[in-house]
């Protein structure tokens, strides 16, 4: 089975969301919402060309795939996808994704 790797980043991505959430919605929404995104990075890793490449770090592999409202930007990697970053769909995309810095040596 595929694996999913999360960089660094992505644990800080994921607080950011449960406290909004939280904030807004309480606990059990804001645990409800974020199981859904972790179960579609489990069908991302077996299927990784779902997401489009995100065409300023092509290059690099970088796809993006709208889950609901966050955007999930991940690469492949040898055994499955690294997860780089999660953000609301709202937010600029170019201020929170680098894979140079996300990433460092999480894919191969």
């Amino acid at each position: 089975m595929p694996s999913v790797v999360f960089a660094e980043n992505v644990e800080s991505d994921l607080e950011s969301i449960v406290s909004y959430t939280k904030e807004l919605w309480g606990s059990a929404q804001a645990a409800s919402y974020v199981s859904r995104p972790q179960k579609q990075t489990i069908i991302l890793a077996k299927m990784p060309t779902l997401g489009k490449f995100y065409i300023p770090y092509k290059e690099q592999g970088v796809r993006v795939f709208l889950f609901e409202k966050h955007l999930i930007y991940y690469m492949e990697n040898q055994s499955g996808i690294t997860i780089i970053h999660t953000i609301h769909k709202a937010m600029e995309q170019s201020l929170h994704i680098n894979p140079k810095v996300d990433v460092s040596d999480n894919h191969s």
